[in-house]
Order: C-alpha cells, then structure tokens, then sequence
C-alpha cells in the first residue's frame, strides 16, 4: 500500500478494529492511523481484506460517534 504525494490534501485519521468493538458489544483495542494527506480509499479495502473478520474501518465523520 503506497502512500499518496504528499501535500496532495489536508491530513486524515482512521480508526480500525473488530466491528463488535466499535458497538462497545466486545472489549478490545482499536488502531488509530494518522496521515499527512487524505486517507486512500485503497487502504480501507486492503485492511478489510486482511481482517479481523469481521473489520470496520472509521474514518472522517464516521469517527465523530467515538468522541460520543
């Protein structure tokens, strides 16, 4: 997964877990990414793919339900 030029957008943050996680259903940890551009599509899929099954990736105003 190569990342983008940068300075090609503004930074971007994600957030990646099991899905059961991010419903508070299952204790456990989430990954935080931090990135100096704008998170690739690409990356979201590559991650999905590769798990936990099932994965969630948050990102942009998905991630506002985490702040509660």
């Amino acid at each position: 997964m190569a990342a983008p030029a940068a300075g090609s957008a503004a930074g971007d943050v994600a957030a990646f877990a099991e899905t059961g996680i991010f419903t508070g259903r299952y204790p456990g940890n989430i990954t935080l990414v931090g990135t100096t551009f704008a998170w690739p599509a690409s990356w979201t899929t590559e991650l999905l793919a590769r798990g936990p099954h099932p994965a969630t990736v948050l990102t942009g105003p998905e991630l506002d339900r985490l702040a509660g």
